[in-house]
């Protein structure tokens, strides 16, 4: 009976919504923009890896192939090594089959018993590209565009550890989600001083707290996006990218231009035997001549 005649200012409360959708809305967006550049460190991972090992098969890989192929092995490693720094789980089965004890053991034990491996993988990128500097197998041109490639892969490193060690400050969400439960908890009293039923003002509560929790609960899960980002599917189309940059290579220019008519009788190169097992898992993994295209119907 008391609480029923309880009468709440709907001006009052008005006034508290400012600052709970003030701190809400500061809230989702500092999420976002951690979601934003948890995907823009994913995407460059790919784009560096892909590009790193373009240069390995174009520079290295046609003068040193035993260097060359270490790289790609390393290359391909990254994205799995980035998944299990990130999430705390053990590719110790990937590492061992990328990097097997029988051929390569110093580089299978260097990368299982450093602290960071996606960092270890780094450290001996670059020392290929040193040796091949040394060895003048590659030009200074050459070598700094490797090393931008690394540099850039060593930075995903560093923005994947800086959101996930750097969350929002504690204190901040407390204070939002205890004034918005204030404010939740006030409305049906604001409600019934605009002369509403009980069960309209129930159901306008519960709709709006479902907003305004929900909105909440989207912010927390932003504030790590790595919790459920693909990892998994990235660091798998990653490595598919370095082996197509060895594997598939270009025909020599001179092809294009040689004079020669039994060129035109040579069987087409077959397919590398690792697409045959992707079975869809991957978009985008057919090659562009096998891929269905509704505008190529017609034409």
């Amino acid at each position: 009976i008391v609480f029923s005649r309880v009468r709440v200012p709907l001006s009052a409360l008005s006034m508290i919504s400012t600052f709970v959708a003030a701190l809400l809305t500061l809230r989702t967006n500092q999420g976002l923009d951690r979601l934003i550049m948890g995907r823009n460190s994913l995407g460059n991972m790919v784009f560096f890896s892909r590009d790193a090992a373009m240069l390995f098969s174009t520079y290295i890989y046609p003068k040193d192939e035993q260097l060359g192929l270490k790289a790609a092995r390393l290359l391909s490693l990254f994205g799995w090594a980035l998944h299990s720094h990130i999430r705390d789980i053990s590719q110790i089965d990937v590492i061992r089959a990328i990097l097997p004890a029988r051929n390569m053991n110093a580089s299978f034990k260097y990368v299982t018993r450093q602290r960071k491996a996606p960092v270890a993988l780094l450290s001996m990128l670059r020392q290929i590209v040193c040796e091949t500097s040394k060895s003048r197998v590659v030009s200074t041109t050459e070598s700094r565009l490797i090393e931008q490639c690394i540099s850039g892969l060593n930075k995903v490193i560093m923005t994947a550890e800086k959101i996930r060690s750097t969350p929002i400050p504690p204190v901040y969400s407390a204070h939002a989600t205890r004034l918005m439960m204030f404010y939740l908890g006030c409305l049906p009293w604001a409600l019934l001083g605009l002369n509403l039923k009980n069960f309209a003002s129930l159901a306008m509560t519960m709709v709006v707290g479902f907003a305004m929790l929900g909105l909440d609960e989207i912010s927390h899960i932003f504030e790590q996006p790595f919790r459920f980002m693909p990892l998994y599917q990235l660091a798998k189309v990653s490595m598919l990218d370095v082996a197509d940059a060895f594997c598939c290579r270009p025909p020599p220019i001179s092809a294009d231009y040689c004079e020669d008519e039994s060129i035109e009788d040579e069987e087409e190169p077959q397919e590398p035997t690792y697409w045959k097992g992707l079975n869809g898992s991957i978009p985008y993994y057919k090659p562009a001549s096998k891929r269905k295209n509704p505008l190529w119907k017609n034409a």
